[in-house]
């Protein structure tokens, strides 16, 4: 039995970075809804396969839906350690940013 040396190698391309949906909503009240759509896709390192070296991509899928009043500020943070998202500490100290 031989070799045979054709050999079949197929790739397949992901984007990498963060993409962001937003899909905003406003009440009769004013009140204004947005839910938040976050995909982050990132090389997380290299694994050798036949001599060729792939990469491991990590991906992250967060979800949130948000309401706030009229004149309300809400700023998010992702950790990149961990997948939950929550008010940012720096604005915590504030009354306007508590949740």
């Amino acid at each position: 039995m031989g070799i045979n040396p054709l050999v079949n190698t197929q790739f397949q391309y992901i984007d990498t970075g963060v993409n962001v949906e937003l899909l905003p909503r406003v009440h009769d009240n004013g009140d204004v809804t947005i839910h938040v759509d976050l995909n982050i896709n990132s090389v997380n390192g290299y694994v050798n396969l036949g001599g060729i070296n792939q990469p491991i991509i990590s991906q992250k899928k967060i979800s949130h839906d948000i309401r706030m009043r009229e004149g309300e500020v809400a700023c998010w943070e992702v950790s990149s350690t961990n997948r939950k998202t929550r008010p940012s500490a720096a604005f915590r100290a504030f009354p306007a940013f508590r949740f």
